[in-house]
């Protein structure tokens, strides 16, 4: 091992996401650490850009790099960690990595591989959630778990109060994990973990959520499940059509609240379940992904949520 057990890391993340930003200040903080390159978004995402961690690689004079340079410009990994990240890695790169590289999945694993796993469980009722640090096989999100963090879901939870609870159980997992990778690789081993159970795997796509949800009155209970599982820091609120309004509803302190009543817009217009998905699936993507033999996820009965196995979303792209 070289001296004093640094670990030369490389960090891919979002450019505008608060968990990468984070995520690479405890990186930066941690012992027997050394971040080499930062890596930003989607693979047309260059170094030139000005995002909040482009500017946090920038202050620390850290090497932003794009994801197709980082197997050539920067030699020799021992670890690379991956938090908030939309780029898949190749298997040769994954097998070049010296411990590893790991993976902040916001979910529990295998129960929520893939997209939207907070507005699922939150459709199915769980009474808990969680999420997960494991290795980057070759399947999507379906490496080894070497450490989880369980949350449990209150009554009052929506999407919007969950989502800030996530956020802090991943870097806290990141925190307390990241030296026991350090301490392994000190005896010349990978740090334990465990292989996921393929009988509980199920994979979310992008496509598993529309856009925007409206809402389903036949059944009282999925009513306030989709309410609850829509109030989310980055959807539109959940919506009933009357005539010709729209009226958009929140989970707030329990209870189900109007959050807003907007003008309904004909065919031509802009209208409810009728956007695209913020550029995320671009169908022709150079270089998209497809895997085979995902699990199918299967919400509770009744709710008509299914989520098939189809193409990755366009912003996730290998290098």
């Amino acid at each position: 091992m070289r001296e004093a057990y640094r670990l030369r890391t490389a960090f891919f993340g979002r450019t505008n996401e608060p968990l990468s930003v984070r995520g690479l200040e405890i990186l930066l903080g941690l012992p027997g650490i050394t971040v080499v390159s930062v890596t930003c978004g989607r693979a047309n995402a260059t170094y030139e850009e000005n995002g909040d961690l482009h500017r946090t690689a920038r202050a620390f004079g850290i090497t932003l790099l794009d994801p197709g340079s980082v197997a050539d410009a920067v030699s020799d990994l021992d670890l690379v960690v991956s938090c908030s990240n939309p780029v898949i890695f190749p298997p040769a790169f994954i097998e070049s990595v010296r411990w590893g590289v790991v993976n902040v999945h916001p979910a529990p694993l295998p129960r929520y591989r893939g997209c939207h796993g907070l507005e699922h469980a939150l459709l199915e009722g769980a009474s808990d959630f969680g999420v997960t640090l494991h290795f980057c096989e070759g399947s999507l999100d379906a490496g080894p778990v070497i450490d989880e963090c369980l949350i449990p879901i209150d009554c009052t939870d929506s999407s919007r109060t969950m989502w800030h609870k996530v956020d802090e159980a991943c870097l806290t997992m990141l925190t307390r994990t990241v030296p026991r990778i350090v301490d392994a690789a000190r005896t010349g081993r990978r740090v334990a973990a465990r292989e996921q159970d393929p009988r509980l795997a199920r994979y979310f796509a992008h496509s598993s959520l529309p856009p925007e949800l409206e809402l389903d009155l036949s059944d009282p209970l999925l009513f306030v499940r989709q309410v609850r599982a829509c109030d989310h820091p980055r959807r539109r609120p959940a919506y009933l059509r009357s005539g010709d309004h729209v009226l958009r509803f929140r989970f707030s302190d329990g209870r189900v609240v109007l959050d807003g009543i907007e003008e309904f817009h004909p065919p031509g217009g802009h209208q409810p379940g009728a956007g695209d998905d913020s550029g995320l699936r671009q169908s022709g993507c150079p270089g998209l992904v497809e895997f085979d033999e995902i699990p199918i996820g299967v919400p509770d009965e009744g709710n008509g949520l299914v989520a098939h196995v189809e193409r990755l979303p366009g912003d996730i792209h290998p290098f």
